[in-house]
Parts: structure tokens; sequence; C-alpha cells
């Protein structure tokens, strides 16, 4: 999927169906259980629901087609431009897939590794502070919480998830996910 600007900005003036949002705003007052069913199945929906702070505003339609694209694909790859989410839909994606307990490791791929470092202290952030996400999915701090990599007890499902944050030029000496 290759977004129709990258490479070019748009012209002023013009709007595009692209970016008009479709999303009513996330009503605070549906149950945990119709929120938790409605999460399974709509990405913008888990994160307009558990990341407010992330989603100020609504999702521009090309953001469910990113969703649909890494639903249907293990591997995907999508070109987006400047501004375009890229790194919020990552975080957004990634967690839902542990809230679920879909994954039980997890290597998150950035330019460098302080990079990716702040994507893991993103996803540790919201172990300890997002009240409603951890409720509901009952994750917990694990025994690994360090810079570049963290484990996160999922207490429905019993069992660790491990995250190791990497730069695309790292080193991957070292790394023995069998110990995952």
């Amino acid at each position: 999927l290759k977004s129709p600007f990258a490479g070019r900005s748009p012209k002023r003036g013009r709007t595009s169906s692209l970016f008009i949002s479709g999303d009513p705003p996330v009503d605070e007052a549906i149950s945990i259980e119709e929120a938790v069913r409605l999460s399974a199945a709509d990405g913008v929906f888990y994160s307009n629901y558990f990341f407010p702070e992330d989603c100020r505003q609504g999702s521009p339609g090309f953001h469910r087609n990113l969703w649909s694209l890494f639903e249907a694909n293990r591997y995907a790859n999508a070109q987006i431009f400047r501004g375009g989410a890229k790194t919020t839909i990552a975080r957004h994606y990634t967690m839902r897939k542990i809230s679920y307990g879909a994954c039980h490791t997890v290597l998150f791929l950035s330019k460098s590794e302080g990079h990716a470092a702040l994507s893991i202290k993103w996803f540790q952030q919201q172990v300890e502070y997002n009240d409603k996400l951890r409720g509901v999915f009952n994750l917990r701090k694990g025994s690994k919480w360090t810079e570049t990599e963290c484990e996160i007890f999922h207490g429905t499902e019993k069992y660790p998830i491990y995250l190791i944050g990497m730069g695309i030029m790292g080193s991957v000496r070292g790394i023995n996910v069998g110990r995952f």
C-alpha cells in the first residue's frame, strides 16, 4: 500500500476523501465488554478508545486501509508520508496484539536503537499508567524492564510477552529468541 502523497506534498486548497474521517467520537458510556468486542474487530476503534491522548482528532480514511493491510498480511510494507502516523499506528497495532494475547515475542525495529527505545518506553508507560488498558486486559510489569527490553505479563492468558527494541543497523548477536 503506497500513500498517494509519497514523495510529494498535497496541493493546497484540495481535499481528498483519503483524509475525511467517518469515525464518530468514541462513546465512553459503552460497556467494557462491548469495547473489548469492538476493539477486537476494529483497530481504529481500539486506538481511539484506549489511547485518546494519541488520537485527538478523527482518523483519516487511509488508516483503516493500513489496519486492514496489517491484519491480512503477516509481512506487510507501506510507504507513508511524513506525519502519516507511522509510529503511532505501529505502536497501537503492536499493543493490540499484546492486549489480546496474540504474540509472545515482539521485535520493535527502528531507524536506531535510541528510536526503538522510545517505543519500548511507550509500551512500558502504557502498562504502568494507562489504567483502562491495564485493567481491561490484565497487563502488568514483568521481571525484565530496561530501556530496550521489557516483559509484559498478560494476567488473563497467564504468560509473559517479551519486547525487544533494536536499531536497523544494530548487532543482533546475543539475542536468543529461543529463550522467549
